[in-house]
């Protein structure tokens, strides 16, 4: 909270406003939380030695005697929330801890083989999907930090970001393999050269991370922001599912150009004969592509649908319904490139297939 920062820094004048602006919000719902609920009194304190560090030591003692009588009114209910405690959390509903855990637990499975392939591969192209698994993989553990403390706007402020930003790499993932797919398959048959493809939407992806950071952050810095952290985030994420559908586009016309082509040759380590990959090796993978790029684009929709309403809404609420269409779409198009990953399919810049062997 900012009342509390400004009074850990001395800025006794500056934490008294904000302070009073909580302490206001909180007695408003008081009818809910309770007179005495957690961040209500925190509140109370940070103003008592605000006021009191201002010298105005009465009316700090009558803040004092004040916050006394509320506590001897409220007995042993002190500090119930009258319909739980997370009713004035940033989450509006109790969270599910197991699901934030499980979830993690999902992501750490994909981590382990994802590296493990990518090393063997050499197909370094694909640290962006592993830098993607390990932002959703911390930003579910700051999920489960946060439900357990509930009014803590750090640990909420980390885990939003984390989870509503860390896609961003995943398309990154799609883009570089879409290129490096048109570049050993056939070069001439695409709109776009393969460098321009991934300069182009890669480019667009940065953007599209640092709009979208920028509107998760703006959101807690100050509540008059609210409005247009929102419309920064909704801009982002539009710009994302723009670059989506242009890259689907470009997809789909490349394949439509190239998929009579057979695409480069699969040697296999054991014999170090070639396997002429005429039996569509490279188009199962362009379908992995594309499904994975249609899930990313499910959930880039879903998360346009649920910020046009603001960040607190109904649908923000429905956990299961955030799960299925954010959580569930992104671990399916990354679980998608560890089955059919692009190391078994394409050679890698060294000149010999990633996994399959070496010429």
């Amino acid at each position: 909270m900012l009342g509390h920062f400004w009074e850990s820094q001395g800025k006794c004048a500056e934490a008294e406003t904000y302070l009073r602006q909580a302490l206001a919000t909180f007695e408003a719902r008081a009818d809910v939380l309770g007179p005495c609920a957690p961040p209500t009194m925190g509140s109370r304190r940070g103003l008592i030695r605000a006021v009191w560090r201002q010298g105005r030591v009465e009316e700090a003692e009558a803040l004092v005697r004040r916050a006394r009588e509320l506590i001897e009114q409220m007995g042993e209910t002190k500090f119930r929330p009258r319909n739980g405690k997370y009713s004035l959390s940033l989450y509006r509903f109790e969270p599910s801890k197991n699901a934030a855990l499980t979830a993690a637990a999902i992501y750490f499975v994909l981590l382990v083989p994802h590296i493990a392939m990518t090393l063997r591969a050499r197909s370094w192209y694909m640290i962006a999907a592993i830098i993607c698994i390990i932002a959703e993989f911390l930003g579910y553990l700051a999920r489960y930090e946060s439900i357990t403390q509930p009014y803590s706007i750090l640990w909420y402020a980390i885990q939003n970001s984390l989870i509503i930003v860390s896609p961003v790499f995943a398309a990154a993932t799609q883009y570089i393999i879409l290129g490096r797919i048109i570049e050993h398959v056939a070069p001439d048959r695409s709109p776009l050269s393969h460098t321009v493809v991934a300069k182009l939407f890669v480019g667009g992806d940065i953007i599209s991370f640092f709009i979208q950071g920028m509107g998760s952050s703006l959101y807690f810095i100050k509540d008059s922001l609210t409005s247009v952290s929102t419309a920064i985030m909704l801009f982002g994420l539009a710009t994302q599912i723009l670059s989506f559908s242009c890259f689907l586009a470009l997809a789909m016309v490349f394949y439509s150009r190239a998929k009579d082509c057979p695409g480069p040759d699969v040697r296999l380590p054991a014999t170090g004969n070639a396997r002429d990959v005429k039996l569509g090796r490279w188009r199962r993978l362009f379908v992995v592509l594309v499904v994975g790029a249609l899930a990313i684009l499910v959930r880039s929709v879903f998360r346009v649908v649920e910020y046009s309403q603001g960040f607190d809404n109904a649908i923000t609420r429905n956990e299961a319904l955030v799960y299925s269409l954010d959580f569930f779409m992104v671990v399916s198009a990354l679980l998608l490139l560890l089955v059919a990953h692009p190391g078994w399919f394409l050679p890698n810049r060294q000149g010999g297939m990633s996994i399959r062997g070496s010429k």
